[in-house]
């Protein structure tokens, strides 16, 4: 399962966000286990992605279990709270997460509405995410565009060569406002990802379906595709998987 969460957050201070949670400053936790108030084993996180652009932030999660007991494993982690403290200065809107419930309280409400989640493989891997402007009030026709869409034949990665490199392991659509996120888990190289979307033949299909509900130019090649790929990603500031050993 995916779930993301948002963060509103002050244009121009991408760096300075992103030093917070770098390998350097952020202080990981020592589990990927879930568990409930009585101690039980309740689910576990398989990987997460940070993402950022102008005054938007998101935080993309791969996970199992009810997604109550992700806010409640973050809401007790030291590096989580010393991170919302710091991140205080860079939000547009206060917020109180002083106390484990209010934590928990905000991130709900800060949950956001999932429109799609398909997973090839529950294999944990990297997080890349694509923001598209979209349409007031056309979130549930991009919806049935992306419902309808057939699983990938093939869902391998591969390079300029042909070699295969990795793999497609899930997909998820989320939204908030007048934009969506598209949260894809792979494993292999962002190149390798962008070629792959490039080539896939659903592609030119998916994108005269979406054409009427989005706020965007859809490409009209290839190569245009691929320049589109590369502007609507978010920047990644963290990424983290259960290979680390750890979890967020």
């Amino acid at each position: 399962m995916h779930s993301a969460i948002t963060y509103n957050i002050k244009p121009g201070h991408e760096d300075e966000i992103a030093a917070i949670f770098s390998p350097q400053n952020f202080v990981r936790a020592d589990t990927s286990v879930l568990r409930d108030e009585n101690g039980t084993e309740v689910g576990r996180i398989h990987g997460t992605g940070l993402f950022i652009r102008d005054g938007f932030m998101v935080r993309v999660i791969h996970h199992e279990g009810d997604i109550r007991a992700v806010g409640r494993h973050m809401a007790s982690q030291q590096g989580v709270k010393a991170a919302e403290r710091q991140l205080e200065p860079y939000l547009e809107v206060p917020r109180d997460t002083a106390t484990a419930e209010k934590f928990r309280r905000y991130f709900q409400t800060s949950l956001m509405d999932r429109l799609q989640d398909r997973s090839l493989s529950e294999r944990p891997g990297e997080i890349a995410a694509f923001r598209h402007q979209i349409k007031p009030g056309k979130a549930e026709e991009i919806a049935r565009v992306f419902q309808q869409l057939p699983k990938a034949e093939d869902p391998a990665l591969r390079d300029r060569t042909g070699d295969v490199t990795g793999a497609i392991l899930g997909v998820a659509l989320f939204l908030h406002g007048d934009s969506i996120v598209r949260a894809v888990r792979y494993q292999g190289s962002f190149e390798d990802l962008g070629r792959f979307m490039a080539d896939w033949p659903q592609r030119p299909i998916l994108e005269q379906k979406l054409a009427p509900y989005l706020d965007e130019e859809p490409a009209r090649d290839r190569d245009e595709f691929l320049a589109n790929f590369q502007a609507n990603a978010l920047r990644r500031i963290s990424s983290l998987t259960t290979h680390d050993h750890v979890a967020v």
